[in-house]
């Protein structure tokens, strides 16, 4: 089995601005950087791709599918709302400096059980994605994923068998990790 966990390109916005489900546009390079991406990928031609339904996600996910498309047998794209960005609700589109200091103290004191207002805790955000490794260990086939940072923090700690630490930098824009032959399954809850 093998995974490429892959983070979609660089969005075309500010720096310091909360945008977990927000639709947001993509940078005038992404096409370059998606070609850096498929030079990594051309021994995947066989997998499956399974993408975040954010439109940045999407983007690539289709890029990717097109070219492969040209060489066999198009894989198709599976759309996984689990694969979605953290729901970051009310701060959707805010500046992280414009949110109250002291909520964000108390995110921090309690990252896992803390919930931004109307939006989601990381426990959930683990959930989703100890289902999706889950589903994944048991059926073993090769995929091509494209998700957001936080969602790939949580998939490369458990691809590595080592605890999940959220406060990590993400993986960068158009980063590609690749895993082959992923440990026996565990979630990101037994940390």
């Amino acid at each position: 089995m093998q995974l490429a966990l892959i983070r979609h390109t660089r969005p075309a916005i500010a720096d310091g601005l909360c945008y977990g489900r927000l639709d947001v546009p993509l940078a005038d390079d992404r096409e370059e950087t998606a070609r850096t991406i498929l030079a990594q990928l051309t021994d995947m031609r066989d997998a499956m791709i399974v993408s975040s339904p954010a439109l940045r996600c999407q983007w690539l996910a289709n890029w990717l599918a097109d070219w492969l498309a040209g060489h066999i047998q198009p894989p198709g794209i599976m759309i996984d709302p689990r694969l979605q960005e953290l729901d970051f609700g009310d701060w959707e589109g805010s500046r992280w400096d414009d949110i109250d200091r002291a909520t964000l103290d108390d995110w921090a004191a309690s990252p896992d059980d803390f919930t931004p207002p109307n939006g989601e805790s990381i426990r959930t955000l683990r959930h989703r994605i100890d289902q999706i490794w889950a589903e994944w260990m048991r059926d073993r086939q090769n995929r091509i994923v494209v998700t957001h940072g936080g969602p790939l923090r949580i998939l490369c700690a458990l691809a590595a068998a080592r605890p999940v630490d959220l406060s990590a930098p993400a993986p960068g824009f158009g980063s590609v990790t690749r895993v082959e032959e992923p440990p026996e399954f565990r979630t990101s809850e037994s940390d």
